[in-house]
């Protein structure tokens, strides 16, 4: 897929341009995607994703689904650009499915996936099974979450045919993922914009009930205080 942002043809830096032109040159039958050809892709041969696929809010969600929908309907490798060939697939070509367990470790999943290099046969029923989980996840806000390694991981752990489905390390394929991660980046300064919100919130909230504190176990003698003011008011 072209690795512009906003979906638009662009010139990609020179270490992703080697990477695309070993793969184009390594016997296999190779397409570059751009914001364009996806869009168009999925209207014409996936119209019941098309409302789905055109309302995400990023690009990096869009190209997520399309890549979900891209080996239901066409089967192969889908690659990330930014992944340096170092051998053939041709042994892989025997497996039904393939999935990448991430290198990253992450608490919440025992088995974590990457979605940066996967692999099918034409049709196969776990890539339905993504695409038919996009709708639910459209609304979620974080990248990996709606579309991407999370998604992945959660959609894999719910499938119930997971022995169609060979997992393997990224140590185990002729790849390196050199994973320039932009998206991860700003994602990251979501997390921390959101986080640093509630943070003030919460210290609003708490200086707040301080006060109300405060107050309340004051107010005894504040009323004692405004009795004698008015008793002496009273008097004068």
């Amino acid at each position: 897929m072209n690795p512009a942002e906003d979906g638009t043809k662009t010139c990609p830096p020179v270490d992703i341009q080697q990477y695309m032109a070993e793969w184009q040159n390594c016997g296999y039958e190779y397409r570059l995607w751009d914001g364009e050809s996806m869009a168009d892709h999925v209207r014409q041969q996936a119209p019941e994703f098309y409302d789905t696929y055109i309302r995400y809010d990023s690009w990096i969600k869009r190209c997520d689904a399309f890549r979900y929908i891209i080996l239901y309907q066409m089967g192969g490798f889908y690659i990330d650009a930014d992944t340096q060939k170092l051998g053939k697939l041709d042994e892989l070509c025997r497996q039904p499915a393939i999935l990448l367990q991430s290198s990253g470790i992450d608490i919440q999943w025992e088995l974590k996936l990457s979605n940066c290099f996967m692999a099918a046969s034409r049709y196969h029923p776990f890539f339905k099974f993504c695409m038919e989980r996009l709708e639910c996840s459209r609304d979620v806000c974080l990248v990996f979450a709606a579309t991407g390694p999370d998604f992945l991981t959660n959609a894999y752990d719910q499938y119930p045919n997971k022995s169609k489905i060979s997992i393997i390390n990224e140590d185990k394929l002729p790849i390196n993922h050199m994973a320039s991660k932009s998206w991860v980046t700003a994602q990251a300064d979501l997390i921390v914009s959101k986080y640093f919100i509630y943070f003030i919130i919460i210290i609003i909230i708490t200086i707040i009930v301080i006060l109300l504190v405060i107050v309340a176990i004051r107010w005894p003698k504040i009323q004692c205080l405004k009795q004698h003011y008015y008793s002496q008011a009273m008097r004068e």
